[in-house]
């Protein structure tokens, strides 16, 4: 689970500094369309910057629905591992069985979920 938590903040770091690349970059193409003086290309220039904003929006999009759908599977799963924390014996982990062949059902339904998310 700590390893998880570690690779799940680094995530987040990581997209926030993806954003904000993505703010600036947005801005600087921006303002370079602005100066095109053929109206054509400017405005060819404006639609594939609307359309890459876009695609970036849905990935940020899908990003999200992928860490709302993995969080309260990791909160069952630390519920287990919780349980077992005090009771880490034969009897206390016979008892978790059922539990825990429901959570891997849920796992592999969330594997399938999160694949078929990818944007189109």
């Amino acid at each position: 689970m700590e390893s998880t938590n570690k690779r799940r903040t680094k995530i987040g770091e990581e997209a926030a500094k993806m954003n904000a690349e993505a703010d600036t970059f947005f801005k600087d193409w921006t303002n370079s369309a602005a100066a095109i003086e053929s109206p054509d290309l400017r405005k060819r220039s404006e639609e594939r910057l609307q359309a890459t904003k876009a695609s970036y929006t849905e990935i940020g999009t899908v990003g999200q629905k992928a860490a709302d759908l993995y969080g309260p599977f990791m909160k069952a799963l630390q519920d287990q591992i919780t349980y077992l924390a005090s009771d880490l014996n034969p009897a206390g982990i016979a008892s978790l069985k059922p539990d825990a062949a429901k959570l891997n059902e849920r796992a592999n339904e969330l594997i399938k979920s999160i694949g078929a998310l990818r944007p189109q």
